[in-house]
């Protein structure tokens, strides 16, 4: 039988300015989400997860698939994930934007127009 072994990382890549807009984003949240335990923390972990050095780690071979009207997670950030996968010794690295698609992988209307 043959075995499959996969990686996935999302998020974006920690950016300048990026801790600013993460600490405003999580004293938003931290009230509006203080009726729901365990959600605040789950977001301020989310927020700030820098995904560059968990792929620094993976060894097997990587797919990077990237939609290139992405509003959450854009594709210029695609090739500094595809970079730390490969720096981190991974030699079988695949990318590949798809554009006028967002996150989900569906047409974006607004990157047609």
């Amino acid at each position: 039988a043959d075995s499959v072994a996969a990686a996935v990382a999302a998020g974006a890549p920690a950016a300048r300015g990026r801790a600013a807009v993460r600490d405003s984003v999580v004293r938003h949240l931290d009230s509006t989400l203080a009726a729901t335990p365990g959600a605040a923390a789950w977001v301020r972990w989310f927020v700030a997860h820098d995904p560059l050095p968990v792929a620094r780690r993976v060894r097997v071979p990587a797919l990077v698939l990237q939609g290139g009207a992405d509003g959450q997670v854009t594709a210029d950030q695609a090739p500094a994930l595809a970079g730390a996968l490969r720096a981190g010794g991974t030699r079988d690295v695949t990318l590949r934007v798809f554009p006028g698609v967002g996150h989900l992988f569906l047409a974006d209307r607004e990157a047609e127009a």
